[in-house]
């Protein structure tokens, strides 16, 4: 677990990444440690996009509210209503990696727009939204940083909660629970069986 990054921090030091798949483009997640807690981390998938790039698939183990949770009553409904809706419980978000230009991310109805982790409805960004420039990296620009901003998992290029402990996620490496997969978001979506699938 490491503190929060220096704002003017370009690439973090780091051994060996000694993952399986050298050459690959594997995003390192900074998530305030607080948020883990019950909403850690369990899987990264990292495939070719079909519109160009790399698509990344986050699975976090929940989406506890914060701001609408009123005392955490609301969390068991929220989970309930996930269940119906999507098949599952477990939070499911999608950015983008372009590695020209210097590296850029997109972050299509996820991005935190500088909201911190009390916000949990935050969704930035439109549809066809703009590639932000890449402004860290992890030992290498194969490492590109993202942080988890929102309790809601909306993130960004950038950390909206300097204050705060960061769990640090490098998927696929040893010691790492995070598990590394190649599966695309459809791929995903597919092994889960929501009760009513005409939402």
């Amino acid at each position: 677990m490491r503190g929060p990054p220096l704002a003017t921090d370009e690439s973090f030091e780091a051994p060996d990444l000694d993952h399986n798949e050298k050459g690959k483009i594997i995003p390192v997640i900074y998530q305030p440690a607080v948020d883990a807690l019950y909403n850690f981390l369990r899987e990264g998938h990292s495939a070719p996009s079909t519109g160009g790039g790399i698509e990344v698939i986050l699975i976090f183990n929940n989406e506890d509210l914060r701001r609408h949770s009123m005392g955490s009553v609301l969390n068991p409904i929220y989970e309930a209503f996930r269940w119906l809706r999507y098949g599952r419980v477990l939070d499911v978000e999608t950015f983008r990696i372009y590695i020209d230009r210097g590296g850029e991310f997109i972050f299509e109805e996820i991005c935190s727009n500088g909201h911190g982790l009390y916000e949990d409805d935050i969704h930035g960004d439109p549809p066809i939204a703009p590639r932000r420039v890449i402004k860290h990296f992890f030992a290498n620009a194969m490492h590109p940083v993202v942080f988890v901003n929102t309790s809601n998992h909306a993130m960004a290029e950038y950390d909206s909660n300097h204050c705060l402990w960061k769990w640090e996620y490098i998927p696929g490496t040893m010691g790492c629970p995070v598990k590394l997969g190649q599966k695309s978001r459809e791929e995903i979506e597919r092994s889960f069986r929501p009760l009513f699938r005409f939402w």
